[in-house]
């Protein structure tokens, strides 16, 4: 009868911990650099007007101009060089990782509690059985969450002009002149 009820107990506790799955809503992607809302160290791709793309991370933002890290280079880019900005996602290794862990420790809480009920090696089968799964339910979850995102999308633009960003580094000081036509 305990055997049925620690079962019973760590049945609930999975199908709590991997029902609470929440969803986020897609998003429109951001048509200007004021609006683009994307944090420092983010890796990124970059697609210049040309068709070049650059992938580095990002080490600053302004309303005109987007600074990246590549290869240990700073690179500074201007908005109206820019028709797309892709954020890279992670991997199913990450998702791997975490449901490993935490299959790994709920089989630990699922050993300890049935320890009089155990026999032989069904614990450690129980342990490992729990962390696999924990695994498999971690890639699941995230081959859901979508690894790369359309962050920027540069809007058709009948803008001419020139464009004027002062740019500091460390090292260096200087302006950046973009010219739009």
């Amino acid at each position: 009868m305990m055997l049925y009820l620690c079962r019973a107990a760590l049945l609930a506790l999975m199908l709590l911990l991997f029902s609470t799955c929440v969803t986020a809503g897609a998003q429109d992607p951001a048509t200007s650099f004021a609006d683009l809302r994307i944090s420092p160290n983010t890796q990124v791709c970059v697609r210049d007007r040309s068709g070049h793309e650059v992938n580095g991370r990002v080490t600053a933002l302004s309303a005109r101009s987007l600074s990246l890290l590549v290869d240990g280079t700073p690179h500074v880019i201007m908005e109206a060089d820019v028709l797309r900005i892709v954020r890279k996602g992670d991997s199913l290794r990450n998702g791997a990782l975490w449901g490993l862990v935490a299959g790994g420790a709920l089989g630990v809480a699922a050993v300890a509690t049935c320890e009089p009920y155990c026999h032989g090696g069904s614990a450690g089968g129980a342990l490992a059985f729990l962390a696999l799964a924990g695994s498999g339910v971690g890639m699941l979850i995230d081959s859901v969450i979508p690894g790369h995102r359309n962050v920027y999308e540069a809007r058709p633009s009948d803008a001419r002009g020139l464009f004027l960003t002062p740019v500091v580094f460390r090292s260096a000081a200087g302006v950046f002149v973009g010219i739009h036509f």
